[in-house]
Parts: C-alpha cells; structure tokens; sequence
C-alpha cells in the first residue's frame, strides 16, 4: 500500500478487524453446518438401513394421511405393486393411524379383507410419535408370520408318512383309505382309543391333500376350559369380556383357512357350541366374540374322538344333526393290541429316535421283544413311546 492506503486502514483497523472475525465467524458456522449435515446424513442412513432390514413392514403416515417414509416390507404386506388391492389395504392402516392421531393412544388393530376368494390378514401397531406435528408410525405383521408361528407350535406335517409305522394288514388298509380320502374336501371322523394316533392320520390326510401347502391347525376339546373354548375357537373383539386381549384375537378355526382344522376329542364339545360348529360347517362363516362381521372360511374339518358318539347321540349328549355332518367318511384306528405286528416296528424306531436324542447306542434283548409283544398296552402308541424313552434315559447297559 501507498502511505495515504496504509494510514486509512489504520484509523479504521477496529472496524476492519470486526469486519474479519464475523466473516470468520459466518466462514466457522458454515463448516459447523455442514458437519452436522454429514453427521445428520450417517444417522439417517443408519436409521434406515435399520427401519430396511426389519422383519416387519414399517410406515410412518402424517396427520394429513401422507406417506412419510415406507419400507420395502410394508410395500409387500400391502401389495403396493396391486394397485386396487394395495389403495384397499393402505386406507385400512390410514384409518387406524388416524384413529391413534386423535386418541394419542398406541392400538393394536387387525385389518381383515377377502378379494377373489382370498382372505388379506394384517396385524397393524400404530405408535402415536410424541413432539411431532400429528406422525403415527405404523409396524405392519402378515397373516404369513401369524401362521408361521402356529405352523411352529402345531409341527409340520411334511415327512409325516415317515412317521406312521406299521406292518399290520389293517393299517396298511387304512393308510390306503386315508390317501384315497385325502383327496376329496369331505369331513372325516378318526375314532379309537387314547394314544392310537389319530392327530398322525389327520395330519397324513391333510399331507396327501390339495391343501398340503396349507396350515394344518389342532385344538385338543378337551384340554380348554369350557369358559374359554368358545374364544379359542371362533376368536374375539377387543372388550369381548375382561381381560380380553388388546386388538382381540384370531380363532384356531380362522388360522386353519386355505388349510385343514383338526378338533380332537370332539365327544367333549359343549352342546352350546355344537350348535356354532353346525352353523359353521353349514354355512363356512364365522363371528367373532362380541363382533359383527361374518367372515368367510374356507378349510377342510377333520375331528377325532375316543368315545362312541353314537351312544352320545341317544343319551342326548351330542347333536344328531352335527354328527351325520361330521360321519361322511370315519376311519376307525384300531388299538395296538390288535395290532401286534406293529408293536415291534415302532419300538425300533422309537428307541432309534431316543437313542439319537440323548445320545446312546442301545440294542433290545429277545426276552425284553417277547414282553413287548404279549403286553396288551392299554395307553397304545402313546405308552409304548413313552416306556422307550423311559428305558433309554434309564439303562445303564448296552442291552
């Protein structure tokens, strides 16, 4: 600078040296700003690699009904890539979302839709999110994982021949008539004695049927209160009766859809429900407890008994009309005592099992083969079963 340059920047140097530090501090605010971008972008795409790779579907809709963010999951449950179907199914959670933004509670709905003869089942957790302007995230389950579940619990059918053993004439008979009935969507009624078998036969007939690729769901009659059989079976609303559970529940009866139901023990089926299940089989529809839409089912009804439900019918103790429904075709097992050629087949294999399971490597006796053929097993395939596990846990020789 010039000497008249150099003393004008002198007189003005406070003013000058301000002029600089809020640049500086203008310059340092901007690289504050964009470190936070990058940090707000890490998060964002961490956030949402989570959101991704959940095994749920997840949305998060704004007061206005506006999609905020939706992951790949929630587009399949909701069959986005349908437009009609997918418009139906996401104006359901819309709604449900809606309903939390005005209650400010979290919900657990079910959202229920038949299209083309197939049922949509979708479980929806709204979760209102505080210190926002209204947003709901929603956290969509499929009927698919619901069945995967009961599919857990109940045991898969396929393989199941694999577990039927037998050598008597009589069996193969009926493992021949059970294929040929697997075929037509009839009812079927498996009679015989406590541990013969009878759920394996139903779960044989429904592997041999059109229906094998769906669920196959069992309910014991006689191992549900009677105060709760009717909630077991056809479901509930949310508030049917105290401690319902929140968002209600699915019935066994409607999991068993596209598949086949399997009631146990239908000899101790309470007469006021007797009445229920001739109206379900009559018309394929049920209601829910405290509900009052009908909701169509399509599923095969195999039930099972070990008392003589004839006699029950005399007596009064069993609905005539729901027992001619159920006896189109009946497939009597007969006990293991009459089935003696059996015996020796599923001790071998049931010691194989055991043997495997616990990790031992045992070989039956000639003596201990003669005992299990003369005993006359009054628990059936269900004692023999049991006693060879007893005697692979217990035995302390190889023999």
């Amino acid at each position: 600078f010039d000497k008249e340059q150099k003393k004008l920047i002198e007189t003005k140097e406070d003013q000058l040296l301000l002029c600089i530090e809020k640049i500086s501090n203008l310059i340092a605010s901007k690289l504050e700003q964009e470190d936070l971008v990058d940090q707000m972008r890490v998060l964002n795409n961490n956030l949402t690699y989570v959101v991704e790779t959940m095994e749920e579907g997840a949305l998060l809709i704004s007061s206005n009904g506006e999609i905020r963010h939706i992951n790949k999951l929630a587009k399949i449950y909701l069959h986005l890539d349908e437009p009609k179907l997918g418009e139906m199914l996401l104006q359901d959670v819309k709604e449900v979302a809606e309903n939390t933004v005005k209650t400010h509670r979290n919900n657990i709905r079910e959202i229920h839709r038949t299209v083309d003869d197939f049922q949509f089942l979708l479980q929806v957790k709204s979760l209102y999110v505080n210190e926002s302007d209204g947003d709901v995230l929603c956290i969509i389950s499929p009927f698919s994982q619901i069945q995967e579940q009961i599919n857990q619990t109940e045991g898969d059918t396929n393989g199941i021949e694999n577990q039927l053993v037998f050598a008597d004439k009589k069996m193969r008979e009926l493992v021949s008539q059970a294929t040929v009935t697997a075929r037509h969507n009839t009812n079927v009624l498996i009679t015989g004695e406590s541990g013969t078998g009878k759920e394996l036969f139903a779960r044989l007939i429904h592997a041999k049927s059109s229906r094998k690729d769906g669920p196959f769901v069992a309910m014991n009659c006689a191992a549900i209160p009677e105060s709760l059989m009717e909630s077991e079976l056809f479901g509930y609303e949310e508030g049917a009766f105290t401690g319902a559970r929140k968002g209600g529940k699915i019935g066994k009866i409607q999991l068993a859809h596209k598949g086949t139901f399997f009631l146990d023990e239908i000899g101790e089926l309470p007469a006021h429900i007797q009445s229920k299940l001739l109206q379900l089989i009559q018309e394929k529809t049920i209601e829910r407890l405290s509900g009052t839409q009908k909701i169509e089912l399509d599923f095969r009804l195999i039930v099972a008994t070990n008392r003589n439900l004839e006699e029950a019918v005399q007596r009064g103790l069993f609905r005539s009309d729901l027992f001619y429904r159920l006896n189109v075709i009946r497939v009597h097992i007969p006990p293991l005592r009459q089935r003696p050629e059996d015996i020796l087949p599923m001790a071998h294999q049931f010691l194989e099992r055991f043997c495997k399971e616990y990790g031992k490597q045992l070989a039956l006796s000639p003596r201990f083969v003669a005992f299990l053929e003369q005993y006359p097993w009054p628990g059936n395939v269900r004692q023999l079963e049991n006693l060879m596990e007893r005697l692979v846990i217990t035995a302390q020789n190889p023999i």
